[in-house]
């Protein structure tokens, strides 16, 4: 708990930080009256601070339950579960060890091989489980969450090898860029 309290207020600290940088730039580029190019400024200044909600895959030879169990993430909400990879959040995780999220089942999957993002190829189905193969796609791989964030992290490359889990993207955090032409500066 405490951690995630400090995690709110260095987010809420950078959050300032970033305000006032853009407020700074905001002033210059509004004397001048190019309000595209203050659109332009406050996307870039803020682009990097965006939260990343992103969805883990098991992949490789994997034993999935049918479904229907846990609810399915379809509109993901702010937060979830952590990673040591800035400002991204597992959006299909659980909490305290329960879990609250469908972490990937058989109608889960073939929604994504419908949507041309992964193959699934089953080898056994029976009244609980299907155990099949999964692996992304040429078109699954460009969700991958390292072409998503502008630095490497060595962790993801330990997940995909020691687990054979894969961090897609799902969702980008939305903020609309307003600018009001006023008489002052």
């Amino acid at each position: 708990m405490l951690n995630m309290l400090s995690n709110i207020i260095s987010r809420s600290i950078v959050t300032v930080g970033v305000f006032v940088m853009v407020v700074i730039c905001f002033c210059t580029a509004c004397s001048s009256g190019n309000y595209a190019d203050v659109e332009r400024v406050v996307r870039n200044h803020l682009e990097p601070y965006k939260e990343l909600y992103a969805l883990v895959l098991q992949t490789g030879k994997v034993t999935l339950p049918l479904g229907g169990k846990y609810p399915h993430v379809t509109h993901p909400l702010p937060g979830g579960t952590e990673t040591p990879i800035s400002n991204v959040w597992i959006v299909n995780g659980n909490y305290m060890g329960k879990i609250y999220e469908c972490h990937g089942c058989d109608s889960c999957m073939i929604r994504y091989r419908d949507a041309g993002l992964i193959t699934y190829n089953v080898i056994r189905r029976d009244s609980a489980s299907v155990r099949a193969t999964v692996w992304l796609t040429e078109k699954g791989k460009q969700y991958l969450i390292e072409r998503h964030i502008s630095e490497f992290h060595p962790i993801i490359n330990a997940w995909r090898r020691r687990e054979q889990l894969e961090v897609v993207l799902v969702a980008k955090e939305k903020f609309d860029v307003e600018i009001h032409p006023s008489d002052t500066t």
